[in-house]
């Protein structure tokens, strides 16, 4: 999971220079916890207004995985298709969704983590084509509206499930969050 994190801040670096500080705590002498920091000693970044565009995302190639930015701007065209999906059982999870290969060692390492925390996992979603994050998508309009939708749900071309990288879980056995 680390080259997907790793991504995701190289890319607020590509993109967005100026949200990135560093915050630093302090343990008190005799104790283990934080020292309290003031409001003062945070710096809250100024992040840019969200825009809803259509431009095609700058890295977008099979190799670029680890670049590719997915946003409310950048998207990959509807033809998308990642051409290495396994299913997410390869990786120990419940089958029925796809997932780029690049993440199933990873993913085992996950799974088998919270199997010995004793919060099993369950798949949700996974890879999503265009034509299915289109009509998920387009139901939470119906359900949430025009306005609201676009804060909870990527619009088709803009989601990272597209990427085959992105994975929604649950407790396995328990209900959909």
């Amino acid at each position: 999971m680390l080259p997907v994190a790793l991504s995701m801040s190289l890319a607020a670096l590509i993109f967005f220079p100026g949200i990135v500080t560093r915050t630093t705590q302090q343990i008190a002498p005799g104790s283990s916890e934080p020292a309290a920091v003031s409001a003062a000693a945070v710096t809250v970044p100024k992040l840019p207004a969200c825009r809803y565009i259509d431009a095609a995302t700058p890295l977008a190639g099979y190799d670029d995985w680890a670049l590719t930015l997915l946003d409310t701007s950048f998207a990959v065209p509807s033809s998308y298709v990642p051409p290495d999906l396994v299913s997410t059982k390869s990786a120990g999870l419940n089958k029925g969704y796809l997932v780029r290969a690049v993440m199933v060692p990873d993913l085992k390492a996950m799974v088998k983590a919270a199997a010995a925390a004793g919060a099993p996992l369950a798949v949700v979603s996974a890879y999503r084509s265009y034509r299915t994050q289109s009509s998920t998508f387009w139901k939470w309009v119906r359900v949430l509206g025009a306005k609201v939708a676009p804060l909870s749900s990527a619009r088709p071309g803009h989601s990272e499930h597209q990427l085959g990288l992105a994975i929604d879980f649950k407790a396995r056995g328990g209900p959909i969050p």
